[in-house]
Order: structure tokens, then sequence, then C-alpha cells
């Protein structure tokens, strides 16, 4: 069995984002994990951290050293996940990438799109979790919204420019905010006519799924999603989603069926009469998802073992010095 490295940020450690992606390899690899301090002002991964464990193949998941790094590995069998939420597309280190072993694993269509239009040997794929048994139905008439912001691109003042004169059942409003992102909170006045209830700080699995579940519809936290794994996990639980109209939102969530997309620059009123069918139809998504997910497996795993063969101006730039 081929012996591969994951290299993540060790915050995923803590939220077990990455680990569906890992257990897809290990069904192929005999997976190391590398965990990445360098997001909480750590070290960036060495070179001879990453040369270590003489492995047949290197995940990247999000992060990516520089290329000068890249260069001096042994293992040349390189795969990327970039992230959509962290990829600059003008980035001059990105375009150092062209030609070189580093093959880029896509979540995002258009980021896929992008990395093709450059040269660079993508592939596109787009993950679905196992949907959730369905629940009965609640007999309410207006909607309990569940809303944890966590940068400042999306605060209250959105989602109550979103509500207009709509008043839900009630909202659950996290507070556990992205570092270095402040938001303004509803006052008292919001705070009564809205029913709102502030939780604020990290929550454990068990609290923040009870919170979740007892809500019908989600309001998406970020501009744009890496994978957007908190609207995917409120999706299977049959709810609809309001969130910006801007990837990989916009690529999981069809508006006016299974949620509503909105411009982040102007969001206007929303319509909430047809809530319940559109979670209904989040679920549905979700469970189509899942078998075309399970079927790209087995093409994951091909594209993850098989090494880039890299063009001649990449091997010359490895001898050179940078």
């Amino acid at each position: 069995m081929q012996r591969l490295l994951f290299v993540d940020h060790s915050y995923h450690a803590k939220t077990l984002a990455t680990q569906f992606l890992q257990d897809l390899l290990a069904a192929r690899f005999a997976v190391d994990v590398l965990w990445d301090e360098s997001w909480a002002g750590g070290d960036k991964v060495s070179a001879e951290a990453l040369d270590a464990g003489s492995h047949d193949a290197i995940v990247f998941f999000q992060i990516l050293p520089r290329v000068r790094t890249l260069k001096r590995l042994r293992c040349q069998n390189l795969t990327w996940v970039p992230m959509r939420d962290g990829l600059w597309y003008g980035s001059r280190e990105l375009q150092r990438l062209g030609g070189g072993p580093v093959k880029v694993l896509n979540f995002c269509r258009e980021a896929h799109d992008f990395f093709l239009s450059h040269g660079h040997r993508s592939l596109g794929v787009q993950y679905w979790p196992e949907p959730a048994p369905a629940s009965p139905p609640r007999g309410r008439e207006t909607p309990r919204l569940f809303f944890w912001p966590r940068r400042r691109e999306i605060g209250w003042p959105t989602l109550k420019a979103l509500l207009g004169d709509f008043r839900p059942e009630g909202i659950v409003l996290r507070y556990a905010t992205d570092p270095g992102h402040e938001l303004p909170e509803p006052d008292e006045a919001d705070i009564r006519e809205y029913r709102i209830e502030i939780v604020r700080g990290w929550l454990e699995h068990a609290e923040y799924h009870r919170l979740l579940t007892g809500c019908d519809v989600f309001v998406a936290p970020r501009p744009l999603e890496g994978i957007g794994q908190s609207v995917l996990e409120a999706m299977r639980h049959g709810m609809a989603v309001i969130a910006p109209d801007a990837p990989t939102m916009n690529e999981y969530v069809s508006h006016g069926r299974s949620g509503w997309l909105y411009p982040l620059s102007a969001p206007l009123p929303l319509d909430f009469r047809d809530w319940a069918a559109r979670g209904a139809a989040a679920r549905a998504d979700v469970a189509q998802g899942r078998v075309r997910w399970l079927a790209e497996q087995a093409g994951i795993a091909d594209f993850v073992a098989t090494p880039a063969r890299a063009d001649l101006r990449w091997r010359l730039r490895r001898l050179a010095r940078w």
C-alpha cells in the first residue's frame, strides 16, 4: 500500500471538517497527517518535515508551501486542495505553479474552470454528506432561523435587511466569529421583536446539533466558502438556506428551490412563503448529490495516486536557486 502524507490546518483537527477526505484516501493509502500551525501564528511546515516519511504522495489541504519549498521535496506527486474562500486568482505564486507537478483537486466549480483554463491539471468534484433521517413536520406557520455570523461582511444588519417586514418564529444567533472579525449585535428592541436567542462561544457538537436541528432555515455565515460544511450540515437536515450568490454556496443552493441566494452588496427582503418546501428540496438535493459523490471517490483516489508529469521548464527550475 502506498504511503500518503495529508497536510492540513490544525484547526481542522478540532472541527473534523476534512475527515471525510482523509477517510476516502485511507481506503487507498496508508495515511499520515501533518498538522500545520501557521494559521495560528506558528511555524510553516518545512521541507524537512514534509520529506521525513518518504511518502509516495502528498496532499496539501488549503495551505500550500511556497514554490521554492515544493521544488526541494523528494516526493513530486503533489496534490493541492484549495478552498475558494482563501484563493487569490491573481497570486504570483499561483502562476509559478504552472507546468509543475502540483495537481489541483477542486471542490469549487468556478475554481476548477479557472485552473483548467490556465493549463493546470485539475479535477473538479463536489462533496455531499449523508442525508439525515427525515424529521416529522413541526407544524410551524413561520420558520425558526439559525444564524452563525463569522465575518464582518455578513452580520445582523444583513439578516435584518433580508427579513424586511417578515417576522420569523424566532432566531438562534450564535456569536463565535472568525479571528479579527468583530460584529454588531442586535439591540434590545430587535431581540424582543425578532425573538432572538443569543448563544456565545464554542459549542460542543451535540449542543450545536441540538440548536441547529431545532430550526428550519439556515443563514450562511460567510461571503465565500471553501466547501461550506455548515451549509451542507443544514441542508442534510432539511433546512432551506439563505446565502450570498457566491461560490461555493451558489453551487449547492438552488435559488427558488432549496433556498435563497442574494447579492451581498445589496441584500433585499426575501419571500419566505414556501420555506418548508425549500427545506424538503434541500434534503432531496443532498440525497441525490450523495449518490454522485460516492461514484466519484475511486476517481479521486486515482487522481491523487497518479503523478503529474512536470514539463521541462519546471524540472529546470528545480535545479535553480530561487
